[in-house]
């Protein structure tokens, strides 16, 4: 049972160790950098974005009938 234990922390940790490889890989960015680029994003797109300006007729809403009982 203690071999079985040690092979498995064994592949636990060479599991990590690939995952930090994979993340040593990965290209990294300033924060100034691409928060300039999202507010750029944001102020470019803001005028289409429904959630800042509704849209004035929802086409999904059921359509309001009138009827007399």
């Amino acid at each position: 049972m203690v071999i079985q234990n040690k092979s498995d922390q064994i592949v636990k940790l060479s599991g990590q160790v690939e995952q930090l490889k994979h993340h040593l890989k990965l290209d990294r960015l300033r924060a100034s950098r691409t928060l300039n680029e999202l507010i750029s994003f944001c102020q470019q797109n803001i005028t289409g974005d429904p959630l800042v300006f509704p849209v004035k007729e929802n086409p999904f809403k059921e359509k309001k009938t009138c009827s007399i009982l």
